[in-house]
Parts: structure tokens; C-alpha cells; sequence
């Protein structure tokens, strides 16, 4: 589950990051377990000067979504993720990768 973050923007410029990042990713089978997260922080330099950028976490399908978030023209960070487990799978055994 690719989880894209937007970082050191304004609410309404953020959700119009979102949009634009949904409209990316139209059309690909994994849309929909895509989350987009906005966090409201103040992201600046040295110098004092705003800098926003996107955050990709992803397990799977992290060439295809870098090569396609890069089209914002956003700086942007790639993690690697280990492992998902969703919320419904407390009770389950599971392993490690």
C-alpha cells in the first residue's frame, strides 16, 4: 500500500496535491489502497525558506509511484517499507519478511 505524504504546505495547496496525485495514479490497479496523508508542518531551511516535499512509504510498487510523483516537481523522499499489516490481522499469525 503506497502511503504518500505531503509535507510543509498550506491546507489548501496540500489538497490540491492530493487531487493531483490521485489523477497520477488513475488507472492503475493499486489506486485504491493508496493513502495520502497531509501533515501541517512548517518546513524550512537554513535560510528560513519554506520547503515543501512529498514522503513515498511503500513495500510494493515503489519504481512505478517514484517515477510518477517526480512529475509534481516536488522535492521527495522514497522509504522503503518492510512490512504492511492491516488492522484486521491482529488476531492472525504472521512472519516476518
Amino acid at each position: 500500500m503506497p502511503n504518500i505524504e505531503i509535507h510543509g504546505m498550506e491546507k489548501q495547496m496540500a489538497e490540491k496535491e492530493r487531487e493531483n496525485i490521485f489523477e497520477l495514479f488513475k488507472g492503475k490497479e493499486y489506486v485504491r489502497d493508496i493513502v495520502v496523508t497531509i501533515f501541517p508542518t512548517d518546513v524550512r531551511d537554513r535560510r528560513n525558506r519554506k520547503l515543501a516535499f512529498i514522503r513515498l512509504v511503500s513495500s510494493d510498487h515503489l519504481r512505478e509511484a517514484t517515477v510518477l510523483l517526480l512529475e509534481l516537481g516536488l522535492d521527495l523522499e522514497i522509504l522503503e517499507l518492510q512490512q504492511f499489516i492491516g488492522g484486521g490481522k491482529r488476531n492472525e499469525k504472521f512472519k516476518f519478511k
